[in-house]
């Protein structure tokens, strides 16, 4: 049956079923079209969502590390920023350990590698953070502790999402500074005086060490620390008074240059820094407090001292006057001459160097004199005439004391010869003293003038006498001879001394010049040459008016010669150099010599090797005259008898 539609108009007409299903197809399609969309979308959108977020991380840890100067550990990056990705997985964050404790610039780990998507291998790694990406699996470390990362292009089978820093591009954002030496002006310094300064770095990495001086120089005196950079010392430029230079121009300056340089604890070195310190004299000025007083009439003289400044000084008087008769050296700073009047003088003083001149205020007193000044004259007591008496072998002692004119006195001591034997003469301020113990008896007549300090000098003389009684005690003396042991036909020097003196002397007995004397108290002579062997007494009486004694020396003589026995235990060969006798293969025991062939004074036997009965093999041994006599001599142990033995001791 056929299907009948009637339509009025257009807008009346419905969808066909052709139509009707054409729609529904159209809208399976799209539907269908839609689903199969939804996903990717969604994964694409997550990606970029944590992609932002690694990168977001990156630049916290980044400005961590500018701002603290190290990495974030962990712990510290999860308060900073977001620590998981737009899938809900940990971020995975892997720091140089090292450097989240130690300052990024002056730090040089063991850094991590990194093989990125383009095949180029990085060490220089400091940190790398990563989201694992929608598998949640970590596709990007690699190896075990220390780990390396491959990064790889974003795929189905790689979708990590990584991002890392260079240990070069975070030291640049630190802006990790190199290392120098501040530029400064360094204190000025002053001659002879102590200094102190620093120098300093920045930048590089502390601490700093190793400072030194790599040209020019420091000012003398002064060093470089090496560990600290401090200059320090006592300045000394010049070798000149304290705090002075030498002469030049002005203003007085010595400028010192010199290049420094230091290294950081790296080992890196900073480029050389030039440094100047200008040293300068001291302030100048004059250095004495007080001048001394003087006395009207006296000599004075008195100098003025400078320091600091340059040499040469000169000095002037800048205000007042100087007392009268004294006058200023201008070059040496001597105040010097003899003050006329009494009085206090009011002056200054000018010390100049070829830069400045300072002054300084000044009195001199000058006193009147205590004894009367110039207008009094010198007068002696005793003014002349006979001192007390003194006697032989007694103490004695007298003064002669001045007044009148002006100190100090000069005294003038009678010449010599002229007071008794045995007195001296001693000046002390007002007076002079004469003692001493007089050894002659006798009158003696002598001068003494004192002379005093006025301009002209006034002097006075006294003649005086002293008369030196005999002793009240008999004399005694003492005789000596040297040497005491002499040999045969020598002389022999006696010296003799009294007490109680003077005395004359007899010899007994007499010999030589040893014969007598008259009126002595000590004396020498000579014997006679002396050939009586062994012992030679020689008595010597002294006699005066207070009586007599004696005293006596021994003197020992060697023998004429000696005969000498072969003591060596061994047979010998012996030259006598008396006579130049070779005695040949004398045995052990058996005599030497013989009667014509002794040893004498000044002569010697020789000991040789009994070799070919020459005496041509020489022992070094010797016997001389003097030994063979003190070994024979009764004094020295010996028994006299003129026989020895070789090795010079007595048979």
């Amino acid at each position: 049956m056929a299907l009948k539609v009637n339509r009025t108009s257009d807008s009346e007409k419905g969808f066909t079923l052709i139509e009707l299903a054409i729609v529904l197809v159209v809208l399976g399609l799209l539907i269908g079209l839609g689903v199969a969309l939804i996903g990717p979308l969604t994964k694409q959108i997550k990606y970029r969502k944590s992609r932002d977020i690694v990168n977001t991380a990156k630049a916290a840890a980044i400005g961590f590390a500018v701002s603290n100067r190290r990495l974030p550990t962990n712990a510290e990056l999860t308060t900073i920023t977001r620590s998981s990705d737009a899938w809900t997985g940990a971020l995975k964050y892997t720091p140089v350990g090292a450097l989240t404790g130690a300052n990024i610039c002056c730090t040089n780990p063991v850094l991590l590698t990194v093989n990125d998507r383009d095949g180029n291998n990085i060490n220089n790694v400091v940190f790398i953070i990563f989201s694992t990406g929608e598998d949640h699996t970590d596709d990007t470390t690699v190896g075990t502790p220390p780990p390396d990362f491959n990064i790889r292009t974003y795929s189905t089978a790689y979708d990590d999402i990584a991002e890392f820093v260079t240990i070069d591009e975070l030291r640049s954002r630190m802006d990790c500074s190199s290392l120098e030496i501040k530029p400064k002006n360094l204190p000025e310094g002053v001659e002879d005086t102590s200094y102190s300064s620093q120098l300093e770095a920045q930048g590089g990495c502390a601490p700093y060490a190793n400072w030194q001086v790599t040209g020019g120089t420091l000012p003398a005196g002064l060093a470089l620390a090496a560990p600290l950079g401090t200059i320090t010392g006592t300045v000394n430029t010049s070798a000149t008074p304290a705090g002075t230079f030498g002469a030049g121009g002005c203003p007085a300056v010595s400028a010192s240059n010199f290049q420094a340089q230091v290294d950081d604890s790296l080992g890196n070195t900073a480029p050389v820094q030039s440094f100047t310190i200008n040293v300068f004299p001291q302030t100048l000025r004059i250095t004495n407090m007080d001048l001394p007083s003087g006395t009207e009439g006296g000599s004075y003289s008195t100098t003025l001292f400078g320091a600091g400044g340059r040499n040469t000084y000169s000095w002037s008087i800048s205000s007042g006057t100087l007392p009268p008769g004294l006058a200023l050296n201008g070059a040496t700073g001597t105040i010097s001459g003899t003050p006329a009047i009494a009085g206090d003088y009011n002056f200054a003083v000018a010390l100049s160097d070829t830069c400045n001149t300072t002054s300084k205020a000044f009195t001199i007193t000058i006193t009147a004199p205590a004894s009367g000044g110039c207008g009094v004259p010198l007068s002696l007591s005793p003014s002349g005439g006979a001192l007390a008496a003194g006697t032989v072998s007694t103490a004695y002692s007298a003064s002669i004391s001045v007044s009148g004119g002006l100190t100090p006195y000069t005294w003038t001591c009678p010449s010599a010869g002229a007071l008794p034997p045995g007195l001296v003469c001693t000046p002390s301020g007002g007076s002079v003293t004469i003692s001493g113990t007089p050894t002659t008896a006798g009158t003696y007549n002598f001068d003494v003038n004192v002379t005093d300090s006025c301009t002209p000098p006034r002097s006075a003389t006294g003649s005086y006498s002293i008369s030196v009684n005999p002793s009240a005690f008999p004399p005694t003396c003492t005789l000596l001879a040297s040497p005491g042991i002499v040999a045969y036909g020598s002389t022999d020097a006696l010296t003799w001394t009294i007490t109680n003196g003077p005395a004359n002397g007899t010899f007994a007995p007499s010999s030589g010049t040893c014969s007598s004397f008259l009126n002595s108290s000590g004396g020498n002579c000579t014997t006679a040459a002396l050939t009586v062997p062994g012992l030679n007494t020689f008595n010597l009486t002294v006699t005066n008016v207070s009586g007599s004694s004696n005293c006596s020396v021994n003197v020992y003589v060697g023998c004429q010669n000696y005969r000498v026995w072969n003591d060596s235990g061994s047979t010998r060969d012996f030259l006598i150099t008396s006579t130049g006798t070779c005695r040949a293969n004398r045995g052990n025991g058996s005599e030497i010599t013989q009667n014509t062939r002794r040893l004498t004074p000044g002569t010697e036997i020789d000991e040789f090797y009994a070799i070919g009965g020459f005496c041509s093999a020489p022992t070094g041994n010797i016997l001389d005259y003097n030994t063979a006599m003190n070994a024979d001599i009764v004094i020295n142990g010996g028994n006299g008898d003129c026989r020895v033995n070789f090795s010079g001791t007595d048979r």
